[in-house]
């Protein structure tokens, strides 16, 4: 049996301020802390090497106080590099193999997107650490997660499945979309990134019970070369909360800050939506296009978004004879309950920054 200290070394993004390792029947007890780029960390594990070059962690826990990930928007904030020459060849060439890793963070954070009190337990062999993320409070409701990061190739493949979530605090932390959507959501969530998360991919499935989008009501639709504001025609306070709503489904694709492919359906017995389009995060420019279907025996107290539908309607346009150019999105509208010859279709296209309604909207009737 032996021990002794490691005293001011540096492995990697580790800066070690002290290792203390006791040996005993071949097994090395080690406990270490310092910095990991930048931020408290400390370490326990139980290890040992042969001369082969083989070592095993038996367990090993490691305690970070902060994780910062970089963004691709973050071109000019310095990244800590690996120096090759403060990792031997010996220690490059190791085959690692860890039976129980457990990862506690205090924080997570990229952008807005902040995760605290995160809890990871795993192993890794051949460089692949493959875990499973604890139940997590996030935006009032929980998310768990299970995925792999590639030490080798520094990617990573995740899924995340969220339960009983408020979509606004969601939203404004994952997509930068402030007081867009309302309603409780789940959502499913297939990651892939690179670069310790600096780039990402994803697909997004989501669906919002008795949920609806506020801000609609403030934008300008653009009729008969006059601009109206809905909120201003159907003097409507869009802070209440007490209003009927309607379920809502999509799916859309994340490209670092771009968002594609969504697709999007709201549902109500009597009026439905389908939404298309796309939406910059950084620059917060949405490219949308909204396919309505409405019944004509809609009682007064139905609301598209929040709005009265009666009072919408109201505003004076020239319908346009698309039905036909459209007939793929209006079959993607989901089934009201209402006779055909008894319900109208509109078009709706949106254009421009939507979080401080610099947004340009066209209403059109379509025959």
């Amino acid at each position: 049996m032996g021990t002794f200290d490691i005293i001011k070394a540096k492995h990697g993004a580790f800066d070690i301020e002290q290792a203390h390792i006791e040996s005993e029947n071949g097994i090395l007890n080690v406990k270490s802390n310092g910095l990991f780029k930048g931020e408290k960390y400390s370490a326990e594990l139980d290890t040992k090497n042969n001369i082969f070059g083989e070592t095993l962690i038996y367990d090993m826990k490691l305690f970070l106080d902060k994780l910062v990930f970089d963004t691709t928007s973050n071109t000019n904030k310095p990244k800590i590099k690996l120096n090759p020459e403060d990792i031997t060849k010996k220690v490059q060439n190791v085959d690692l193999t860890i039976k129980n890793w457990e990862i506690v963070v205090n924080e997570i954070i990229r952008d807005k997107f902040i995760l605290k009190n995160v809890k990871l337990l795993g192993s890794m062999k051949n460089n692949i650490f493959d875990f499973k993320m604890d139940d997590l409070n996030f935006a009032d409701g929980i998310i768990r997660a299970n995925g792999i990061y590639n030490f080798a190739k520094n990617t990573s493949q995740v899924a995340f499945e969220a339960f009983n979530i408020n979509s606004n605090k969601a939203a404004e932390m994952t997509l930068n979309l402030k007081d867009q959507i309302e309603g409780i959501a789940n959502a499913k969530v297939d990651l892939k990134a690179k670069d310790m998360f600096r780039f990402l991919d994803a697909h997004c499935m989501f669906e919002v019970k008795e949920g609806f989008l506020p801000k609609l009501g403030d934008k300008e639709f653009i009729m008969k070369n006059s601009k109206y504001k809905l909120s201003q025609i159907t003097n409507f306070d869009l802070t209440q909360k007490d209003l009927m709503k309607d379920d809502i489904k999509g799916t859309f694709d994340v490209h670092n800050a771009e968002i594609k492919n969504i697709k999007m359906t709201t549902w109500h017995e009597l009026s439905a939506v389908f939404l298309e389009g796309n939406y910059d995060m950084e620059k917060q420019y949405a490219d949308l296009q909204l396919f309505w279907h409405y019944s004509k025996e809609a009682p007064k107290g139905i609301r598209i978004f929040g709005i009265p539908v009666s009072l919408i309607l109201k505003v004076v346009f020239r319908p346009e004879k698309t039905k036909e150019l459209y007939k793929t999105k209006l079959a993607q509208i989901p089934k009201i309950n209402a006779d055909e010859k008894k319900s109208r279709y509109y078009r709706i296209q949106l254009s421009g920054n939507i979080n401080n309604n610099k947004t340009n909207l066209i209403l059109k009737e379509i025959r």
